[in-house]
């Protein structure tokens, strides 16, 4: 059955009901209809409230609907989970991902947001920032190296998206961190320098 046929069955019997309920009330059940006088305004009202309710109660089951993920969706969901766990470095897109997985943007953020526990855009800088910061304790690579290794293509908003999280700079992060990461003054034809003492091991 149709949903359209649903609801005109449905609309139908509250319609039914209301009337039912207001003949009893007058008490016309057995002596007929033209026996009594019907208030037939106070039955619409009534069928008014009826309907709202039934209304109120199919937007309850809608709303639960979409913000519980099904097997497919939560399937779905895995598999964009996974993907951007190994490709986070590169350029991900909401749109993409839900194009990719025949989903809509938002119902993927919704489902996304429920299974994973966070916005697509906080899980890929999640993982970026990870990756970033094990970059600067474990290395001396540059940080405008990092930042576009790990999918950054400003080194201000890294650098800005970093200190949000871990509540330092990059440079900052690293000194406290990276245990190779010491300097050195040395002499150099433009003067004294402080290149890190780990490129002289």
């Amino acid at each position: 059955m149709s949903n359209k046929m649903t609801l005109t069955k449905l609309i139908m019997l509250i319609v039914a009901y209301a009337i039912k309920r207001q003949v009893r009330k007058a008490g016309a059940l057995n002596d007929g209809l033209k026996k009594t006088h019907i208030d037939f305004e106070e039955i619409i009202q009534a069928t008014i409230k009826e309907l709202e309710r039934a209304n109120e109660k199919l937007d309850e089951k809608s709303t639960a609907r979409l913000r519980t993920p099904t097997a497919l969706a939560e399937q779905k969901v895995r598999w964009v989970i996974k993907f951007i766990r190994d490709n986070y470095t590169a350029d991900i897109s909401r749109e993409g991902l839900a194009a990719a997985v025949e989903m809509s943007p938002d119902h993927l953020s919704r489902m996304f947001n429920r299974i994973n526990g966070m916005r697509i855009g906080e899980y890929v800088n999640q993982l970026r920032l990870e990756d970033a910061a094990r970059r600067l304790r474990d290395s001396d690579a540059s940080v405008i190296f990092i930042a576009m290794e790990v999918g950054y293509e400003s080194l201000r908003h890294f650098n800005r998206v970093f200190n949000k999280i871990y509540g330092m700079t990059p440079s900052q992060y690293r000194s406290k961190t990276n245990k190779y990461y010491r300097t050195i003054s040395v002499r150099t034809a433009d003067g004294w320098t402080n290149p890190p003492l780990s490129r002289y091991l």
